[in-house]
């Protein structure tokens, strides 16, 4: 129902979110030294504006799944 939700979603009321988010989050982040975010895929808020500042102050960490193994990696360059 919440994924049906979300895929409905116009490109503006995504726009939005996606400007909010960078806006919210920026001071938040400051304060930790690393940050796990993930990198979007479909109908998700797009993550890459937030991920390219993160890997720019070298803090952003993304997921790997290779089969049932997890792996986190430290990104510097996006």
């Amino acid at each position: 129902l919440l994924l049906q939700a979300r895929d409905k979603l116009d490109r503006s009321r995504r726009a939005f979110a996606e400007q909010h988010l960078l806006q919210a989050l920026t001071p938040l982040l400051l304060r930790f030294p690393n940050v796990l975010s993930f990198c979007s895929f479909g109908a998700e808020i797009e993550t890459s504006g937030l991920n390219r500042q993160l890997a720019k102050q070298k803090k952003l960490l993304l997921p790997k799944v290779s089969g049932e193994e997890l792996s986190i990696y430290a990104i510097d360059d996006i």
